[in-house]
């Protein structure tokens, strides 16, 4: 089936829309059609006023039978959806009759969905025995031609387009006109309108409309041309401006995705639009993560001393007090071990010195940093040697 054509989605808008009176309260479609007089029979002048609402010149005639033989119009070989229908009433040659839009059929007949219907704008079964044609814009491209069949149950509910799914309003319509500049497959100049200009700050590639408010501005919408395409299309600029009578504008390079050229835009023609179902997200914005917390100071450790197993104690507890009970288990740890760590950890210093990987702890070239190291391996080795001592004499006392 595919997307309803335009007039059609201007028809389902008013399904409920009901006379008030013998053919009164229809001024709004007759200012659209463009024909008619209260008091008339008011088919016709819906069928025309939702094909002029979309953009689509009528027969501008009040008679429903007039799209029979309107240029504006061709007859089509059978039935299509949303295909503009005339019946007959009274007899085939009376030129009396009825016009509807076909939205499918089924046993009951065809569903017809079109003004003055039971004095309103509804849907109904009409017979297809009364059929006199079936006709289309000729400025819209043609249908495909098939009978659409719809189960009874659902044939006449309202058809879910026409309006917003959040009830929010229907098409807008107005006439536009083109600005901006663009090189596509034509040259698109814009005299008026200087190269980058535009509110929103895109390149003119990327424009899409503009509107005289700035409130939309960057907002996204669905937007039909009169050729029946429709592009969503997001608002970058502003305009048109209120003396010109036109209430959007369409960048060039949207105009070429409409399928128009510089020299055959239709200006002034009518455009519709609407909000976009559903509006992009904008661009994720690069993040940056915290920088990982600077670990504790560790505390200082004397140059020029020796360390006692007093001094290990002491710095084990600062540790362990910053939270810091892994290198507190590691240093105990390896004072069980210091005679051989000591003595093996000097070694592998005096072996970088020698490489030139490590400065040497003492001398005019010492470094703090290596003399710590020494002062600490000296520590170790010390310490592990008194412990040694101590309980040597522990067990000589013993015995």
């Amino acid at each position: 089936m595919g997307l309803p054509p335009p007039w059609l989605l201007n028809a389902a808008k008013y399904i409920g829309f009901h006379e008030t009176g013998n053919n009164q309260g229809i001024e709004p479609f007759i200012a659209l059609a463009h024909t008619g007089s209260l008091g008339d029979p008011w088919c016709a002048i819906f069928a025309n006023a939702c094909l002029e609402e979309a953009g689509f010149p009528g027969t501008r005639s009040p008679a429903a039978r007039s799209f029979e033989n309107h240029p504006n119009f061709i007859r089509l070989d059978d039935r299509a959806y949303g295909a503009i229908t005339t019946m007959w009433r009274g007899s085939p040659s009376s030129g009396q009759g009825h016009v509807y839009f076909y939205m499918g059929e089924n046993e009951n007949g065809n569903i017809a969905l079109g003004g003055n219907e039971d004095d309103q704008v509804e849907q109904e079964y009409l017979p297809q025995s009364r059929v006199t044609g079936y006709w289309w814009p000729k400025s819209f491209p043609l249908p495909a031609i098939a009978s659409l069949h719809v189960d009874p149950a659902i044939a006449l509910d309202k058809p879910p387009f026409g309006e917003l799914p959040d009830g929010g309003a229907p098409w807008q319509t107005a006439k536009g006109s083109w600005f901006s500049q663009y090189s596509g497959k034509y040259q698109w100049v814009d005299t008026g309108d200087a190269p980058g200009s535009n509110a929103l700050g895109v390149p003119d590639s990327l424009q899409g409309i503009a509107f005289p408010s700035r409130a939309t501005l960057g907002k996204w919408f669905e937007v039909g041309a009169p050729n029946g395409n429709i592009l969503t299309l997001r608002q970058t600029d502003i305009g048109p401006g209120a003396r010109t009578g036109r209430g959007i504008d369409i960048a060039a390079a949207a105009a070429e995705r409409f399928g128009y050229t510089p020299l055959n835009f239709p200006t002034d023609g009518i455009f519709r639009w609407r909000p976009a179902f559903s509006q992009p997200a904008p661009a994720p914005q690069p993040t940056h993560p915290e920088p990982p917390p600077m670990p504790d100071p560790i505390p200082n450790l004397p140059s020029t001393t020796i360390l006692t197993p007093a001094d290990i104690d002491a710095i084990s507890s600062a540790l362990a007090k910053k939270s810091q009970p892994m290198l507190t288990a590691v240093i105990t740890g390896l004072v069980g071990i210091l005679p051989q760590l000591g003595i093996w950890g000097l070694v592998a210093q005096q072996v970088l010195v020698a490489l030139g990987t490590m400065g040497p702890a003492i001398g005019s070239t010492a470094t703090p940093t290596v003399q710590s190291v020494a002062a600490t391996l000296m520590g170790m080795i010390v310490s592990g040697l008194l412990s040694k001592f101590n309980k040597g004499s522990t067990n000589a006392s013993k015995n």
